[in-house]
């Protein structure tokens, strides 16, 4: 009688989705054993799975990782509290692993690592997993964790994709590529609050592959905060960390200074391998100066040359200007 009590205990240590029902999060009957409030540990591992929140949750661990054709997502929609590790296209052992989240709106909160694409040892490789962020000003998601991992290790890949509105914190280290995977960390407009509490530290270990990649808009672009330094390949590899620039309806003017990190100093190469300081990056007409700052940890593009106007926008402005003048002179 014990030893059944015991048994039925430890099967319950688990919750794994079965989407029996429909994709909420919150229908009890989609999990095998109950809502996952009730148990330690969470997983989300069918092929194809697309789960999506009714109602705000709580969770310990949770695990969205699956090995089938397509990789199992999270849609969250709601306030989602996890009070342990929370892994995304990664397990605790084992590789080939894949995973996703989907948020745009509700806050998403773990006192633990927010692991994506990132395995637990040196063994495992083949681990993807990707987190889009971003919603409209009224749904204003948000994510804090303790720290974030991006693509540890040789063979796994973790992307990090920020846009629209929203506040992104940790409270600890934002690694990418800690030891030697491939990490894609991306910013995209204005509207964001990024804090990250610690270090930003890419391609740590030295032969890791990071890129970051800023995209410009109409609203401008969201500072990368960093309470801590910004580490660029730390280790003997080279200088594999890579920053690409986008306009997506950005119309900025002459001298210009767009922040893209601040920090409090920069160490290892300093700087991205493939923008040195005082290079141009020259995009749709706008000029860029990169202009590092080792001493405070900064990294700004400055408006040098702003695109002339198209000769059918030139011609147009003299079609105006002649009925304006046919105007004035009917008046008279």
């Amino acid at each position: 009688f014990i030893g059944l009590i015991f048994a039925e205990t430890g099967t319950a240590q688990t919750t794994t989705w079965t989407g029996a029902i429909d994709n909420d999060w919150n229908t009890s009957g989609n999990w095998d054993n109950g809502l996952p409030n009730t148990v330690p540990s969470t997983v989300i591992a069918a092929d194809g799975a697309s789960v999506t929140m009714s109602a705000g949750a709580n969770a310990s661990n949770i695990l969205i990782s699956g090995t089938g054709v397509t990789a199992p997502t999270l849609n969250i929609t709601e306030n989602l509290t996890a009070s342990s590790l929370v892994r995304v296209g990664s397990n605790s052992s084992g590789s080939n692993f894949r995973g996703a989240v989907n948020h745009a709106a509700g806050t998403f909160s773990t006192t633990s690592a927010l692991l994506i694409g990132a395995g637990a040892s040196s063994a495992t490789s083949g681990n993807e997993g990707s987190y889009q962020f971003g919603g409209t000003a009224l749904d204003s998601p948000s994510v804090s964790a303790s720290s974030i991992r991006l693509g540890d290790r040789v063979g796994e890949t973790g992307t990090l994709e920020l846009s629209d509105n929203g506040t992104f914190g940790t409270t600890n280290n934002l690694d990418l590529s800690l030891f030697n995977g491939t990490s894609t960390f991306s910013v995209s407009g204005g509207d964001l609050a990024i804090n990250v509490g610690g270090d930003m530290r890419m391609s740590f270990s030295g032969g890791g592959s990071v890129t970051v990649n800023a995209t410009l808009t109409s609203s401008g672009f969201s500072t990368i905060n960093v309470g801590g330094n910004v580490l660029f390949d730390t280790g003997s590899g080279g200088n594999n960390t890579d920053f690409n620039l986008a306009l997506d309806g950005y119309a900025g003017a002459l001298n210009d200074t767009i922040v893209i990190i601040d920090a409090t100093t920069f160490s290892g190469f300093q700087e991205f391998g493939n923008v040195a300081d005082g290079d141009t990056l020259a995009i749709d007409g706008y000029e860029f100066l990169a202009d590092y700052d080792t001493t405070n940890g900064d990294f700004s593009l400055v408006v040098t040359a702003v695109p002339e106007p198209s000769s059918g926008m030139l011609l147009m402005g003299s079609v105006l200007f002649a009925a304006y003048a046919r105007a004035r002179r009917s008046r008279k």
